[in-house]
């Protein structure tokens, strides 16, 4: 079924059941999908976060979602994911705990409610499209989702749909796009840091296979995280290089 966003110039495909909406518009996207294309499945089959870890995705226990970006800016497209993040606290600004955990998951008092999964086809060393995936637990309950996880029902956060959710969210995340294209990287770095507990705290990176110690510094332009080693060192590492952050 697809449906038309009022507001936005947006077309969102809703499915009943998918191996992953990112998957989905990374199919769709080579066949020709046009720019904000959005995926909304009501289950996953085999939804995935970083690193290809599962994640749980009951029927309507949480809001699925992708959207296909064509962008003409093909710098710093990392932050992207960020703009997600951003968009996402910023609709539910209401849970004064939220936070964004560097470099895609959003927090609410140590457990994860969010995640966002940023995937990009290549041809040769060119860009041709991009694919921002969102997971959000809404009405799991804690038998239906990880230890360390939490969800909008659980927090008592009874007012929202999943659709009206979707629409918000992607309403949000499309000004915070237009700001990525035009170029303006600082306000998008400056609002994740302002949302970001990974920046105040001593943090253990899984690195190389192996956890260390590290104190943040902050974010460079491509969102990666500047950080002081145990032993003094300065290191900027991108999320790609990191498997865990705790």
């Amino acid at each position: 079924m697809i449906q038309k966003n009022k507001e936005k110039t947006m077309k969102v495909i809703v499915l009943d059941e998918v191996d992953s909406t990112n998957s989905y518009l990374l199919r769709q996207g080579r066949l020709g999908a046009a720019h904000m294309t959005v995926a909304w499945a009501h289950t996953q089959v085999q939804g995935r976060g970083r690193f290809r870890r599962e994640w749980i995705s009951g029927r309507d226990r949480g809001l699925y979602f992708s959207i296909l970006l064509r962008p003409k800016n093909l710098r710093n497209l990392p932050l992207l994911g960020f703009c997600a993040g951003i968009a996402l606290v910023r609709v539910l600004d209401d849970i004064p705990e939220i936070s964004l955990k560097w470099p895609n998951d959003v927090m609410v008092n140590g457990k994860k409610l969010a995640g966002m999964l940023l995937e990009a086809e290549t041809r040769g060393d060119t860009t041709q499209f991009v694919v921002v995936g969102i997971g959000l637990n809404t009405e799991a309950a804690s038998a239906d989702i990880p230890q360390g996880a939490t969800s909008l029902s659980l927090l008592g956060k009874k007012g929202y749909t999943n659709e009206r959710l979707l629409y918000k969210i992607v309403n949000e995340f499309t000004g915070w796009y237009t700001m990525f294209e035009s170029g303006n990287t600082k306000a998008i770095l400056d609002e994740a840091a302002a949302y970001m507990g990974t920046l105040h705290q001593e943090v253990k990176l899984l690195l190389d296979k192996r956890w260390v110690t590290a104190h943040p510094l902050g974010l460079d332009e491509q969102g990666a995280l500047k950080v002081r080693l145990a032993q003094g060192k300065i290191r900027t590492v991108m999320p790609q290089e990191v498997e865990h952050v705790r």
